[in-house]
C-alpha cells in the first residue's frame, strides 16, 4: 500500500515539475537520510546519470553569433574629441565570439544602442591555452 501510494506522489510531482519548469526534465528521488547523509547508492547513481548527460544544443544560439565582451575601448580620434563632443565614435569591443563565426561587415546589434555594421574582426589568440586531453588507455599511464 506504502508503495502504490509513493508511486502516485512521485508521479504527480513529476507532471507538476514538467508543467511548471521543463517538459520531459529527469527528478531524481533520493531514498532515506542516515546521520544526515543520504545513501551512498543514491548519490552514485545521480553522479553517474550526470557524467553521462547530454545536453540539449540550442539551435538559434548555435547559429547566430554573439560576442561575450570582457572590454570596451573608445578607440576615437581625441582631436576630433576635442572639436566636437558629440561626434560619431569607434569603439572596440574585446571577448569571446560564440555560437558561430562572426564575419567581416556583419549586422551587430548592442543592447541599447542601433544597430551597427561590424568593420574588422581580427581574429586574436587566446592568451590562456587550453590544457592537451590525454588519454590515460593511449598514454599507456
Amino acid at each position: 500500500v506504502v508503495s502504490t501510494q509513493s508511486t502516485g506522489t512521485k508521479r504527480t510531482l513529476k507532471h507538476r515539475f514538467w508543467t511548471e519548469v521543463h517538459n520531459g526534465a529527469k527528478l531524481f528521488y533520493l531514498s532515506s537520510m542516515s546521520f544526515d547523509l543520504y545513501n551512498k547508492r543514491d548519490i552514485l547513481n545521480l553522479a553517474r546519470f550526470i557524467s553521462v548527460m547530454k545536453f540539449k544544443v540550442l539551435t538559434w544560439r548555435a547559429t547566430h553569433p554573439y560576442i561575450v565582451v570582457d572590454r570596451v575601448e573608445d578607440l576615437t580620434d581625441p582631436e576630433l574629441l576635442d572639436k566636437n563632443k558629440k561626434c560619431d565614435r569607434k569603439v572596440g569591443f574585446y571577448g569571446w565570439v560564440r555560437g558561430a563565426n562572426l564575419k567581416n561587415n556583419t549586422s551587430v546589434h548592442v543592447c541599447g544602442l542601433v544597430i551597427t555594421c561590424c568593420r574588422m574582426c581580427p581574429l586574436l589568440l587566446t592568451p590562456v591555452l587550453r590544457p592537451a586531453r590525454r588519454n590515460p588507455l593511449v598514454a599507456g599511464h
